[in-house]
């Protein structure tokens, strides 16, 4: 009687265990949708936990707002692509849209990939994330024609932007940045973030900044590596500091035709990186959001043909120059 109550409550626990799995693999959905108004937000900002939204090939017209508040997890992210085989889809506003970002993640959408869309904008950012966010991953993206190409604004951690292309930032003179991350004077926090291989080029006449990629005061645990970054009306790269916290690294970027190359005022390891025909290669200098210029190593750069190649500017603390290729 002992074995056949144990062998039924096995065989009650197997089941209840294959009915649970069950039950959570019959919400995960995979939706396909077609071009046409107004169908890509409402299709985004309803997905649940391991969902997959499969976005196909033509455009889509957006005329209100897209906030997208997804919550995936560690074992069932939520997946936005493109059609695999087919163009790339388009996601953009008419222009008789009132402005808007094309897209916004924010809330405390987490465990979410958005890849393979085209985001053109009407004169707002391709892709702005606010909230409290947390591995969120923007691969192979193709974002143009808008003002900010994607702008981390809030604290939030494990970001990634990965194998993108943006270019013609600073749509109707707008400040312009590729990417931009975190808040002025440390108001906001992103950390251990990475923005890798990604292609940034071009701000469109007027922009009145247009930095590649810029890591505002505070933001700390990035890492910024094997991006091509040119024609840009502001620092390619630029990292503030990150006061108390460890080190942002800024490794194997190529850089060319921009007003300053990578500048770091303060806090970050500058290695592996090639600079040329800018306006400096390597720059740190005093700013006003950065109370300290202190622990910057630069290493193993080639800088070649910026109008200097080496610019270091006022007191500082801690700054090492090793190994670099300068001509």
């Amino acid at each position: 009687m002992i074995l056949g109550q144990r062998a039924w409550i096995k065989t009650a626990v197997l089941s209840l265990a294959f009915m649970t799995a069950l039950a959570s693999w019959s919400y995960a959905r995979t939706v396909e949708i077609f071009p046409g108004t107004d169908v890509f937000g409402p299709a985004a900002q309803n997905l649940q936990a391991g969902d997959t939204l499969i976005v196909h090939q033509g455009t889509y017209f957006e005329t209100q707002r897209v906030s997208i508040q997804a919550q995936g997890a560690a074992s069932a992210p939520i997946l936005i692509t493109g059609a695999d085989g087919e163009a790339r889809p388009v996601i953009t506003r008419p222009a008789s849209a009132s402005l808007q970002n094309i897209i916004n993640i924010e809330g405390s959408a987490r465990y979410l990939t958005i890849k393979g869309l085209e985001i053109i904008g009407n004169g707002g950012d391709g892709v702005k994330m606010t909230g409290v966010l947390s591995f969120i991953t923007l691969e192979d993206l193709v974002i143009h024609d808008v003002d900010v190409g994607v702008n981390f604004r809030s604290s939030m951690d494990h970001i990634t932007v990965r194998r993108s292309q943006i270019y013609n930032t600073g749509r109707d003179g707008g400040t312009g940045e590729g990417i931009y991350v975190g808040c002025n004077e440390g108001m906001c926090v992103v950390r251990d973030s990475v923005i890798e291989n990604n292609w940034i080029h071009d701000s469109l006449p007027g922009t009145t900044q247009g930095d590649g990629i810029e890591v505002k005061a505070g933001s700390h645990s990035n890492v910024i590596r094997d991006n091509v970054i040119y024609n840009r009306f502001y620092p390619a790269i630029l990292v503030y500091g990150t006061g108390a916290n460890p080190i942002n690294l800024v490794e194997g970027n190529v850089v060319w035709n921009s007003f300053e190359g990578i500048t770091a005022i303060s806090d970050a390891i500058v290695r592996n990186n090639v600079v040329f025909n800018s306006g400096c290669g390597v720059c740190s200098y005093h700013h006003a959001q950065v109370a300290e210029r202190k622990n910057v190593t630069a290493v193993h750069n080639t800088l070649y043909d910026n109008d200097d190649n080496l610019y270091i500017r006022r007191p500082g603390a801690d700054f090492t120059l090793a190994d670099n290729t300068v001509y």
